[in-house]
């Protein structure tokens, strides 16, 4: 009997004199997808990942891997590093130039085109020292130093005009950047950046989310989110709040980069600006040949959620053929599955989706098997048959939320419960 998925075969592929090599997809499968190895294999040939998808997004896109590295994709090209395929919806940067355009290097020097700076100086010299990239982010750095004769509030914005960012009471919104301090000891006592309503008139409403910015030696991305509430709120500001105490001797640079402001609930990956708000289309990843199985199969995949405000389909044909799927009233813990009159759900052994997901599920004419981060098995007698167009991070062309899949398996055999288990440890 061939155990699918569970049993690893030797296959001889050692050199003479030394141990076989256990092949590095799972037993069985007819199609494994290893996005954070860039490998793939299906129907015995091996592939890039990206050769058996088709992908649809009309822009580029950034995707950053496990060094923190960002890298702009091409439009229509999947985004895969070593962290695995991103799949996010459509979002926009309102920030008009997140890229540091205008910036001049000086005392005080000129900030980018569309930024400002409040905040008196009371003792403290300003210096933009100057532009560039790190890990792929465009980046400002700016110098302070002399000994504050008061309490000081540096406040940079990346829209200098408050009114700016048209937004209404009922959206969320998030703000995002990176941060880094280059020289110079943390001299604040406050380090936080906001997200602000402003009414009609430019002044701040009821309307305020705040998050505290870490500031050290490495370049962090930072976000913070609000549900707009206040009926008065006709806009959205970013803005950021580095206090300085009174008598405090200051020299420090700070390096800002790829502020960010989009209308969404959750963060979504960079979106670069020069002159105008940008858009990031959304990713639509299907495969190109969906195996033909009928009403016996097997299903694997390895995805990370970053967020959970909604339900999220991620691994589905459409909405009613959802191999894979999680939802705001306990999917973070569990994997469901749905074929369009039932849904079956297991819960997690350890884990959920939110810190790394493994489901995998069995169907046949007896029924179906699911488990979710090596938890016990949920069944039903119900049957699902497999859709005809199979979509990672979405279903039927509709991703949804932002979704990192690192692998996905199928093959045409139902695995047995106690192996269905086994492989999502």
């Amino acid at each position: 009997m061939v155990f699918f998925f569970f049993v690893m075969f030797g296959t001889g592929y050692g050199r003479l004199g030394h141990a076989p090599r256990t092949p590095w997809w799972l037993s069985g499968s007819s199609l494994d997808m290893d996005f954070a190895k860039n490998r793939a294999r299906q129907a015995g040939r091996f592939y890039a990942p990206s050769a058996l998808l088709t992908t649809t997004r009309a822009s580029d896109a950034y995707s950053d891997d496990t060094a923190g590295r960002w890298s702009l994709f091409a439009s229509g090209a999947p985004r895969i590093t070593d962290k695995g395929l991103l799949v996010e919806e459509a979002r926009t940067n309102s920030i008009r130039n997140n890229s540091m355009q205008g910036a001049v290097a000086g005392t005080p020097g000129t900030l980018p085109t569309n930024w400002g700076l409040n905040g008196t100086a009371n003792g403290l010299t300003r210096e933009i020292v100057g532009v560039g990239t790190e890990n792929g982010v465009d980046y400002i750095d700016v110098r302070w130093f002399g000994t504050a004769s008061a309490q000081i509030d540096i406040a940079i914005r990346p829209e200098a005009t408050t009114t700016q960012v048209a937004a209404a009471s009922g959206q969320s919104w998030t703000a995002s950047a990176f941060f880094k301090l280059v020289t110079g000891a943390n001299p604040f006592s406050i380090t936080n950046f906001y997200v602000l309503g402003i009414n009609s008139g430019g002044s701040a409403t009821a309307d305020t989310a705040v998050t505290s910015v870490t500031l050290n030696g490495t370049l962090t991305r930072r976000s913070v989110s609000i549900t707009m509430a206040d009926a008065t709120t006709a806009a959205a500001l970013f803005t950021t709040i580095f206090r300085i105490p009174n008598g405090t001797v200051c020299d420090f640079t700070l390096r800002i980069g790829w502020p960010q402001l989009e209308l969404g609930g959750f963060v979504t990956s960079p979106i670069r600006t020069t002159s105008a708000a940008a858009t990031r289309a959304a990713d639509v990843v299907n495969l190109t040949t969906t195996p033909g199985y009928t009403d016996t199969y097997t299903s694997f995949i390895d995805a990370t959620l970053s967020e959970l405000s909604a339900t999220r389909n991620i691994l589905a044909g459409t909405t009613s053929q959802r191999l894979a799927y999680a939802t705001t009233g306990g999917g973070a813990g569990g994997g469901l599955v749905f074929n369009g009159t039932a849904s079956i759900t297991a819960t997690a052994g350890t884990g959920t989706w939110l810190t790394g997901g493994r489901l995998a599920f069995g169907v046949s004419a007896a029924g179906r098997s699911v488990s979710f981060n090596n938890g016990p098995i949920a069944t039903d007698a119900n049957t699902q048959s497999f859709p005809t167009t199979l979509y990672i991070g979405g279903s039927a062309g509709a991703p949804n939320g932002a979704i990192l899949t690192r692998r996905l398996a199928l093959g045409s055999t139902r695995l047995p419960d106690a192996q269905l288990q086994a492989i999502t440890q």
